[in-house]
This record gives C-alpha cells, sequence and structure tokens, in this order.
C-alpha cells in the first residue's frame, strides 16, 4: 500500500512539477536559438544590402574613369562625376567598417579598390594613365567583388 502511495505521489510530482520544468527549458533554449539564428540572418542582409550597393558604386568606378580618359584625350577638363564617385566609394568604406572589423577580407579587398583610385591624382599630374588606372581598378573591383561573394556565401554571421 505504502509502495502504491509512493509511486502516485512520484507520478503527480513528475508530471505537476518536473514536467513542466522541462518542457520550459526546452522551450528557452529553442527561443534563444532562434533569436541567434534570426540575429544572423538579419546581420547577412544588411551585409549582402552593403555589398550590393558597393557593387553597383563600383560598376561606376569604370564607366567613370573611361569618360575621363576620353575627355583628358581631347583636352576636355575632368568630369566632376569622377571626384564626386571616388568621394562616395571613400564613404562606402566607412559603412562596411561600421559592420565589418578592419582586418576583415572584405575591408581588404575594398582598400586595394581605394589603393587604386589614390591614382587618381597621379593620373591629374600626367605621371599616370587613365588607362593603367581604369585597369588596376578593374582589377581590384572584381577582386572585391569575388571576396564579397564568397563571405556571403560561407561566412557564419551568428
Amino acid at each position: 500500500m505504502i509502495d502504491a502511495l509512493v509511486l502516485e505521489v512520484t507520478g503527480i510530482v513528475v508530471s505537476g512539477v518536473v514536467g513542466p520544468v522541462v518542457v520550459s527549458l526546452a522551450v528557452r533554449r529553442s527561443e534563444r536559438l532562434r533569436l541567434y539564428l534570426e540575429e544572423g540572418e538579419r546581420r547577412r542582409d544588411e551585409l549582402r544590402v552593403v555589398l550590393e550597393e558597393a557593387g553597383r558604386l563600383l560598376g561606376e568606378g569604370a564607366l567613370n574613369i573611361r569618360d575621363a580618359a576620353a575627355a583628358s584625350r581631347s583636352g576636355d577638363p575632368e568630369p566632376p562625376e569622377l571626384q564626386q564617385w571616388t568621394e562616395r566609394v571613400y564613404l562606402l568604406e566607412q559603412r562596411l567598417l561600421f559592420r565589418l572589423t578592419p582586418d576583415d577580407t572584405i575591408i581588404a579587398s575594398l582598400e586595394r579598390v581605394l589603393d587604386a583610385l589614390a591614382d587618381t591624382d597621379a593620373v591629374r599630374a600626367g605621371s599616370v594613365g587613365y588607362e593603367l588606372l581604369a585597369k588596376r581598378f578593374d582589377v581590384a573591383q572584381r577582386l572585391f567583388l569575388d571576396v564579397s561573394r564568397t563571405a556571403l556565401a560561407t561566412r557564419n554571421f551568428m
């Protein structure tokens, strides 16, 4: 009789107290994991938006450099769009640094783009031609896009 009573009390305690506690802990852990995954997806999406904007912005660069080269060949002044575009590229770096660390591979590849753009002053001084600038920029731009694409596909954002 006492064994049956102990068994009944144990059953009530387990089903009424221990069971809900275990379920509650499992639900909290599951919810925490879901929020963690959602945060990673949000960060990936934010970076994707900035990198897509970077791709469009850098795509304009080759055209702007070639327009400046054509203007230079014909003796016209450099189009103001080149300077405006260059300033926007430097602002892009700040937006990426807000999301990534300075030693990130994406930032390092963007630095190559910025290094190529730094040659704009040498072009204006006449020591380097626009064609060389365009070629260096194209190579740096492709590297940036490849690194960015790879990072979005393989990086763990959690």
